[in-house]
């Protein structure tokens, strides 16, 4: 070995995962529209802004016992900042629930976690989306 040289470790790329945004459904907006509103709220998003989009921390809990639907997946979102808040802002819809039966129990086993994109359009008004990602704390 000559006196500039040195070992070079080879660069370890970590895998990517593969994530598809799923919708979040908000079928019976007098039921969930209190909790969107308290959502807006403690996030503090002014929307009278145009165009709005906000990461949140979510949590999507099987229904198993959900009488119109035993796949039924429902989505809880936190404000940033207040772990302890969660709010029940709606369902992923039906048909996408058996698809994300895998991605549930990876989020159970700790090695992924869901964020909720909360996207807000003065014309398209409020849409959520659930989106898997690896964890950070392995």
């Amino acid at each position: 070995m000559g006196l500039f040289s040195k070992s070079v470790k080879p660069m370890q790329v970590k895998p990517s995962v593969r994530s598809i945004p799923y919708p979040v459904e908000v079928r019976s907006w007098s039921i969930h529209v209190e909790s969107i509103r308290k959502l807006l709220e403690a996030t503090e998003i002014n929307l009278n802004e145009c165009k709005v989009s906000e990461y949140l921390r979510c949590k999507v809990i099987p229904e198993p016992d959900n009488e119109s639907d035993p796949n039924a997946l429902k989505v809880y979102a936190a404000p940033k900042g207040r772990s302890k808040d969660f709010f029940d802002i709606g369902y992923v819809p039906s048909e996408f629930a058996p698809d994300m039966r895998g991605d549930v129990k990876k989020v159970v086993a700790g090695s992924h976690y869901w964020s909720l994109l909360m996207r807000f359009d003065v014309f398209q008004g409020i849409s959520f989306s659930l989106k898997l990602e690896e964890s950070k704390f392995k």
